[in-house]
């Protein structure tokens, strides 16, 4: 029967206490002694500690510790079936032991660096001479704890989250969930595993997610997502889907998964470990509830701009309705604007969402009203930040958009485009904007009559952007990812 040996001498720590130092809050020789118990249930193998460290007398079972004054008095014993392991490799995984186990080796090197071998005093050789190498080992099985760098690699790898983001992919309802699940996951990748979850009908958001690299998982129409997130096994779900079941939330509950989800309002919400909502403000009586524009995550490229200067002259006006536009208000404010042009010789741009589908209706309107020369389109641009703070007057819808035209400060006039954006309480004057209701009550004359006073009243534009100055949403990008993860407790203490 083979037996596995985990040397620990003092003379060969290279960091003061390597063998008994916490990491991740616990021993660091805990990791390999778990893994081999972890083989004993299923292999016949055993195991022993030697060492002249005498913490360890009272760490580990004393049937399982071996004394030595030094490891000089290790170097001559022999036999066939010890196999040394390197303890600078202590998350070296069940798979790798079965492999060496299974091919009945006597070495085995990672990098010409010895992993498990049959001899003492190879332990800390590099290897030059043909042995079994194992050609892939994962992330935290291939650190070395010889040095300070490998210690901090692997606190990283040890707190490292497996998080699955499962957002909403409707046209209907616009692109905003899934943006909001690139900026998060964008946020998180660096610590954490991020993969995101997808129905495998909702195509926008499998190639939005995918073309910025990051892996989707997909399910079908029949199929429950409970389960397939529960059989990738995450530490964390975020659900990004406006409403959820009872049934949903306490299925990934009982699995031991925290749930974190955004702008639910379903009869999930309650059960969820945390429900974040940054368009709705006021008091909630839940306490798992976070609501207002304290948690908005704002994109990356909004974070640390300067703020828009207000020209007394109009020579840019942008209308841009987010990724679907579903009520078409981006004709609707074109027809409404354009008759202005030439009395006050602007500019329009217009940018249209992945989810737009109303090209051809658009593109003969705007030759039959004659602006081909006047007016530029654009189609899924990647820096909005430069088209919001380059215009001097925005139109646009009710969602998610209007705290990033308040990071930029551009007088902005929006129009909700379904009754849940009513509700969105921030894009109102007091924060700068001018709000025109519901889209049902707005026409032509209302964009045209708003527009003629905000071109005309260079004060009300200064007052629009003093206002939007107040806001600063660079970190609710933080405060969201402190509740994702549960540290937000740290700053109550």
């Amino acid at each position: 029967m083979i037996k596995f040996i985990i040397p620990l001498f003092r003379e060969y720590e290279k960091i003061t206490k390597q063998y008994t130092r916490l990491l991740n809050n616990k021993i660091v020789t805990q990791y390999m002694v778990e893994t081999l118990e972890e083989i004993k249930k299923t292999m016949e193998i055993d195991y022993e500690i030697w060492t002249n460290i005498e913490e360890f007398r009272t760490k580990f079972d004393r049937n399982k510790i071996r004394f030595f004054q030094s490891a000089d008095e290790v170097s001559e014993i022999k036999s066939e079936w010890y196999r040394f392991i390197n303890p600078n490799y202590p998350f070296v995984s069940e798979k790798t032991y079965f492999v060496f186990i299974e091919k009945k080796l006597k070495t085995l090197t990672f990098n010409k660096h010895v992993i498990i071998c049959d001899n003492f005093s190879k332990i800390n050789e590099i290897i030059k001479t043909d042995c079994f190498e194992v050609q892939e080992m994962n992330s935290l099985e291939s650190i070395n704890l010889e040095t300070r760098s490998g210690w901090w690699i692997a606190e990283k790898e040890l707190k490292k989250k497996r998080i699955i983001i499962h957002p909403l992919s409707s046209k209907a309802l616009g692109t905003g969930h899934i943006y909001r699940g690139l900026t998060i996951g964008s946020k998180l990748l660096i610590d954490h595993d991020v993969l995101f979850l997808f129905r495998k009908d909702q195509e926008l958001g499998i190639n939005m997610i995918r073309r910025e690299g990051f892996k989707v998982l997909t399910y079908d129409v029949y199929e429950n997502p409970a389960d397939i997130i529960i059989m990738n096994r995450p530490d964390i779900v975020i659900n990004d889907l406006l409403n959820t079941t009872k049934d949903y939330i306490l299925k990934l509950k009982q699995a031991n998964i925290r749930v974190i989800n955004f702008e639910d309002i379903g009869e999930g919400a309650i059960y969820a470990d945390a429900v974040i909502n940054a368009l709705y403000p006021g008091n909630v009586p839940q306490k798992n509830f976070y609501t207002g524009e304290d948690y908005y995550c704002i994109r990356e490229d909004f974070i640390g701009i300067s703020k828009k200067t207000i020209k007394k002259d109009v020579e840019e006006i942008l209308i841009t309705y987010g990724g679907e536009d579903p009520q078409f208000l981006t004709l609707a404010t074109l027809k409404g604007i354009y008759k202005l042009q030439d009395e006050f010789n602007f500019h329009i741009t217009i940018i249209l969402g992945p989810a737009f589908n109303n090209h051809e209706k658009l593109y003969k309107a705007i030759m039959e009203m004659g602006l081909e020369n006047k007016i530029s389109v654009y189609e899924n641009v990647n820096e909005m930040v430069k088209f919001m703070k380059r215009a001097d007057i925005i139109f646009t819808s009710a969602g998610r958009t209007m705290y990033e035209i308040a990071t930029v400060g551009t007088p902005a006039v929006v129009t909700s485009q379904n009754y849940r954006e009513i509700t969105h309480t921030f894009g109102h004057p007091y924060n700068g904007f001018y709000n025109l209701g519901y889209w049902a009550e707005v026409n032509e004359d209302n964009y045209y009559n708003v527009a003629r006073e905000l071109i005309l009243d260079f004060g009300l534009r200064q007052l629009m952007n003093e206002r939007m100055r107040k806001n600063d949403f660079s970190e609710g990008i933080n405060r969201v990812v402190k509740i994702i993860l549960n540290e937000e407790s740290e700053n109550n203490e």
